[in-house]
């Protein structure tokens, strides 16, 4: 299973760039072919998107894409808002990250998001 990444301590800025780096390609890909609201936030090293549907729909994103051998967790903000965390970590190949991306566009795929009209 492809792994979310939990840096220890702070990242120096060249781990930071080199995780906004993939992030941001990580991002684009959800966005452009699931059609999903990620956010990257480099200050903690989290990509995720929210699930407005609630804990319930998020749980299934997380099952869904966990079938695909890519961790996925479910994260509540402090008004109880659900979102589903994605791996991503400075070093990820070009097969990594398009293993996260295909996860998540299958997951949609199965009824579960907003993957409209998109063809893989």
């Amino acid at each position: 299973m492809l792994p979310i990444w939990e840096p220890q301590g702070a990242l120096d800025a060249a781990t930071r760039q080199a995780w906004g780096g993939v992030a941001q390609r990580i991002a684009t890909g959800l966005r452009e072919l699931a059609h999903l609201p990620v956010t990257a936030d480099d200050a903690q090293a989290i990509i995720a998107f929210p699930e407005a549907e609630g804990v319930a729909a998020a749980a299934e994103w997380v099952q869904a894409i966990r079938s695909e051998n890519v961790e996925a967790r479910l994260l509540l903000d402090g008004a109880g808002n659900a979102g589903v965390q994605l791996p991503c970590r400075p070093d990820f190949s070009d097969e990594e990250i398009r293993h996260v991306v295909l996860a998540c566009v299958k997951a949609a795929h199965v009824g579960l998001g907003p993957a409209e009209g998109v063809l893989i």
